[in-house]
């Protein structure tokens, strides 16, 4: 799948793809605000894509054009509950701040809420990360409780975000 809007694309995550995401993954400015941490081989990371190759995950990478930027995902996605977890960094420094990521996470909660019907989605955040608590905050996000020591989880509903995304993306309009 692909989409593009707001001067970006998000294209599902291949396995040619996701050595890319490993090399980020094992950036010290990335993987330090990762629950996981320690270095990431080409194995453990062939391993891990294998693992997500179901109705259960949505990866996606994020382009500027034809450059590869990020990483936006959805996680353990419920049908019955229509509950999903959210996740997203930028691997590319030169698009921090540039409003990639907003742009990025319009297309995915759209999907997630307007393609999949889901009613709520869940971020986990760690604790500390002001630039990541003040963009989900932005998003419409509300921090609901503690994961454990190091995150918190954080909730978006589908109501909050429909009014919000007007606002969001006059945001990133050109």
């Amino acid at each position: 799948m692909r989409k593009t809007a707001y001067g970006i694309s998000i294209e599902t995550l291949t396995a040619e793809m996701a050595e890319q995401v490993r090399l980020w993954r094992n950036l010290p400015f990335v993987r330090k605000q990762m629950e996981y941490k320690e270095f990431i081989s080409p194995e453990m990371q062939q391993a891990w894509f294998a693992s997500v190759q179901n109705e259960q995950y949505a990866y996606f990478l994020i382009y500027v054009g034809k450059i590869p930027a990020g990483l936006i995902h959805l996680a353990a996605i419920n049908k019955e509950t229509r509950t999903a977890e959210a996740g997203l960094f930028i691997g590319e420094e030169a698009f921090y701040g540039t409003g990639v990521a907003l742009g990025a996470s319009l297309m995915l909660l759209d999907y997630a809420f307007y393609e999949l019907n889901l009613k709520a989605v869940f971020a986990k955040v760690k604790n500390g990360n002001l630039p990541a608590e003040n963009y989900n905050a932005l998003l419409g996000f509300e921090k609901i409780e503690p994961v454990n020591e190091q995150f918190n989880r954080w909730r978006l509903l589908k109501s909050i975000y429909t009014q919000n995304k007007a606002r969001l993306e006059m945001l990133i309009a050109p």
